[in-house]
């Protein structure tokens, strides 16, 4: 009987041993090798538009500029990829396999782990610890084969210990619960109202659309100024709209924390509004009359911002006053970006010219290395520092000059103007 029960007894722990052991291959998910790859696609488009656009202005700190940045960005994709293909952790019945991105295979057994520990505020980071407290590997939620891991790793005895976090952090952490909590109302309300075979569908559709946003991004950079500052501009817009329309299924980052949250939210397609955003910036202001972009600007932010808090009233959704501020931020800034380029857009009044005289040129770089160009012109007795082109900047040559002020006013009542040879 004794012997029987042995037998039995060992039968169980070796049962047990099978299930809770499971080989693991840790590496980074295959949808940041499509990315680094369309990022490298576009980063030589962009060099290719750079180089003829700094040959042809004969500017040669932007194209040094441009030329290390692009440099730069090609590195760390070029990067990206060699660490998808080279970087592993193998987890297999004797041990883990380390496999560095440029290094040579590391081999260690389980007896000679101590620990795995976890980190909820750093990207839910695992770093795999040695007896001696000596940092073997790391991974975060940026790879595939976590799940599979962690049932590897428990089932051989390591243990799986949580980071003990300082005051700073706990709060970090206190933040990221209550923002979870919010999704699990929105992901409430998502699930009312639509039917998961319905996301996906609609995920399909935005991936589609990002596609075709960046082509015409960069199509845009070959019209004319005002055409493209439309393109840019009723591309932000629409992406306005469809985050409302979408709403609250779009989001900046889809969290990952839980399967409702993968599945029933979307990124909303940031790549092409932020090419949009800096190409709008980098393009000339006009010289408004009497601070009229201000008041457009304002009645601007209130009609969108009206749309959104309608939007939610009707959807009945309570959004925490965090979300509504970062969501007003976000109208702030394509209000900054497009009203130029709106008033610009929606003048049908005939244009009215004087002749003013250029007295000075100059220009400003952002932090970004975007140039500006500006003249001081004399505009009823009094020195103004207008916005110029490139073009009018460059034909300056013999100051003072003769110019012309070309006097406008689009469809919202806004008076700027212009400066012209």
């Amino acid at each position: 009987m004794a012997k029987k029960n042995k037998k039995a007894k060992e039968k169980s722990v070796k049962n047990l041993q099978g299930y809770s052991f499971k080989r693991a291959i840790i590496k980074t998910k295959q949808i940041n090798l499509y990315i680094y790859f369309v990022g490298l696609v576009f980063n030589g488009i962009f060099s290719v538009i750079t180089y003829n656009l700094a040959m042809s202005k004969n500017d040669g700190v932007m194209l040094v500029v441009c030329t290390i940045m692009e440099i730069m960005v090609a590195a760390v994709l070029i990067y990206g990829i060699i660490k998808y293909y080279r970087r592993k952790i193998i987890l297999t019945n004797e041990g883990v396999e380390y496999i560095p991105t440029f290094a040579r295979k590391k081999i260690y057994l389980y007896n000679e782990i101590g620990f795995v520990q976890f980190d909820k505020i750093n990207d839910e980071n695992y770093t795999i610890f040695s007896k001696e407290g000596k940092k073997i590997a790391s991974f975060n939620n940026g790879y595939e084969g976590i799940e599979e891991a962690i049932v590897a790793f428990k089932g051989n005895g390591v243990e799986i210990r949580d980071k003990e976090n300082g005051k700073i952090d706990n709060l970090i952490l206190n933040t990221r619960n209550k923002i979870e909590k919010n999704r699990e109302a929105e992901i409430k309300h998502i699930k009312r109202k639509d039917r998961l075979a319905q996301i996906n569908k609609e995920k399909e559709m935005i991936r589609k659309l990002n596609i075709a946003m960046w082509v015409i991004s960069i199509l845009a950079l070959f019209l004319g100024t005002r055409i493209r500052s439309i393109v840019w501009s009723v591309e932000l817009l629409f992406i306005w709209g469809l985050y409302i329309y979408l709403y609250p299924k779009m989001v900046v980052e889809v969290p990952t924390k839980t399967k409702d949250g993968r599945e029933f939210h979307y990124e909303i397609p940031y790549a092409s509004a932020i090419i949009a955003l800096l190409m709008l910036y980098n393009l000339p202001k006009l010289n408004y009359v009497n601070y009229d972009e201000i008041k457009f600007g304002l009645i601007y932010f209130l009609i969108l911002f009206a749309i959104y808090m309608i939007m939610l009233k009707k959807r009945k959704i309570r959004e925490k006053t965090s979300k509504m501020f970062t969501v007003a931020m976000a109208i702030l800034l394509i209000i900054v970006c497009t009203t130029d380029h709106l008033n610009n857009a929606l003048t049908f009044t005939p244009e009215n010219h004087e002749t003013v005289i250029a007295l000075e040129k100059d220009t400003s770089r952002s932090a970004k290395g975007l140039r500006r160009y500006y003249a001081d012109v004399v505009i009823d007795g009094k020195k103004e520092n207008a916005s110029i082109s490139a073009a009018i900047y460059n034909s300056l040559e013999n100051l003072p000059e003769a110019v012309v002020k070309c006097n406008r006013k689009s469809i919202f009542g806004c008076e700027y103007y212009k400066i012209h040879r």
